[in-house]
């Protein structure tokens, strides 16, 4: 039994519809053709250069490999693997049915399997580096085999989230790493940031991240918070709004809802017109309704948000901080993830 990574679009577009159905969709535009009926993967390539004939043969060649192994090379009880575009975390499910086409779509839904989303909100910190670097791959689909990946995935799967410790680092990401560098680097970031502020310490990098961007900042002393870590204001004196009260939560899995619940009632006592809340470990599913509902007073960060934003002002950051994250930029050419 393996190991698929499966990703829902480039930019997540279909994740939400993946995880709804509990199936996986190949979405490859307006292809429609029965895959299952095909009897070898030369008639497949056939078929997509006859279909895609604006495309590239070289890639389309390559993509082949890809729809085979969606219609002929997943099996039942395989785990499928769905990195989240939205969250620092991966989806994982149990393959539950065989390959079905799909030919009255609606477009690109013309290809699907069950799939049991049985394992949702894995947050990457959890899983050990050298994994992450193989679900990094540029494909959109491909089997995930090195480094024993699938008895310890499957042993990963067996525990609940909340009990699972932190991550095994790498010491570093190797040539036959780069494969997706930009995640590759996240996470060893993320990583990194972990270990060295984890608890009343994120608060301390927040507020300095928030400086950065020039906010005058109050903290909160280690303790007891009353639902703020943190008071920020625009202007030399913090007068001028926003005014921000910002919750801290450190921890490394994914919050419930109603901690976005005490922050509003922080926020009344403090009359701060703005909220921040930040939990390094994402969200609930059920916050994708509240992100809505609170656009205008209240933005969510997790992990990913929180190191973008500490990269978008990293010269800026006391010595201190870039001491216990020293980091440099390098420049890489740029590829295509796979995909007709």
């Amino acid at each position: 039994m393996a190991i698929w990574l499966l990703r829902a679009g480039r930019y997540g577009e279909h994740e939400a519809k993946f995880l709804a159905d509990n199936r996986g969709y190949l979405t490859w535009g307006d292809y429609a053709e029965d895959v299952g009926k095909m009897m070898s993967k030369d008639d497949l390539k056939k078929s997509l250069l006859a279909h895609f004939q604006w495309k590239e043969a070289g890639r389309l060649i390559q993509n082949a490999n890809q729809v085979w192994a969606f219609a002929h090379g997943f099996q039942i009880d395989d785990i499928a693997a769905m990195p989240s575009k939205f969250a620092p975390v991966i989806h994982f499910g149990r393959v539950a049915g065989p390959y079905q086409p799909n030919p009255t779509g609606p477009e690109p839904y013309f290809h699907y399997r069950d799939i049991e989303w049985k394992w949702r909100d894995v947050p990457r910190s959890k899983i050990d580096q050298d994994l992450l670097h193989s679900l990094g791959a540029f494909s959109t689909i491909c089997r995930i085999s090195r480094n024993d990946a699938e008895n310890r995935i499957r042993k990963l799967l067996t525990q609940p989230v909340e009990s699972l410790p932190e991550a095994f680092p790498a010491d570093e990401i190797g040539p036959e790493d780069l494969t997706n560098l930009e995640e590759s680097s996240l996470d060893q970031i993320r990583q990194r940031l972990y270990a060295k502020f984890a608890g009343h310490k994120m608060a301390v990098l927040v507020e300095e991240i928030l400086k950065a961007q020039s906010y005058t900042v109050y903290r909160s002393p280690e303790g007891a918070d009353k639902g703020v870590d943190l008071l920020a204001c625009q202007g030399p004196l913090g007068f001028q709004e926003p005014r921000i009260a910002v919750q801290v939560k450190s921890q490394s899995s994914p919050v419930e809802h109603a901690v976005v619940q005490h922050l509003k009632g922080a926020m009344n006592d403090v009359g701060a017109t703005h909220g921040l809340l930040i939990a390094w470990g994402g969200f609930k599913g059920s916050f994708e309704d509240e992100r809505r509902k609170s656009f205008f007073r209240i933005r969510l960060w997790d992990s990913d948000k929180v190191i973008r934003e500490m990269l978008a002002v990293y010269d800026q950051l006391p010595e201190s901080i870039r001491a216990e994250i020293p980091l440099k930029r390098v420049w890489v050419l740029a590829e295509e993830a796979g995909g007709v």
